[in-house]
């Protein structure tokens, strides 16, 4: 098999997207490519809300600048060719090629430096920063790449 043009990958800051909040989500149980995701259903919010350690966190403009500027500073260091970066107040989306690592490896990294960043530069002093896991979708067409790119950019 060859290698994706990307990995476009996505994570969550800790406790402010829930299993059957509505949005969609998935567990270990339903984490296969082609799954359909949980839905709706506020018993299973209310559960996992209460299971939470600490308040979710919302990013502010200056704390996504550091974690989009981690990320730039990451892929440089790995040499991995960065495509797009866009933090929001509750999630990442990034865009690169790597030189075949993992697309769950590469996640890891960068929520680790990203957590290091916050607690760094901006002196966040909690635990959680991230939800577990996260989506890391292979990108195999150009026209995909476009897409994905975009999605990127203005979301």
């Amino acid at each position: 098999m060859s290698q994706p043009l990307a990995y476009f990958l996505t994570w969550t800051t800790y406790g402010t997207w829930l299993h059957g909040n509505g949005k969609g989500s998935v567990d270990r149980h339903n984490a296969c490519y082609g799954m359909e995701l949980h839905g709706a259903d506020g018993k299973w919010t209310s559960v996992t809300r209460k299971r939470m350690k600490e308040d979710p966190l919302s990013l502010s403009p200056a704390e996504r600048q550091v974690v989009e500027g981690t990320v730039r500073a990451h892929c440089r260091l790995r040499d991995w060719r960065m495509i797009g970066v866009n933090c929001r107040r509750n999630h990442v989306h990034v865009l690169l090629s790597t030189d075949g690592t993992s697309p769950e490896k590469v996640m890891r990294e960068l929520k680790a430096y990203c957590t290091r960043a916050l607690k760094v530069e901006c002196g966040i002093a909690r635990g959680r920063f991230w939800t577990r896991g996260g989506s890391t979708r292979y990108v195999w067409t150009e026209a995909a790449l476009l897409s994905a790119e975009q999605y990127v950019r203005w979301q």
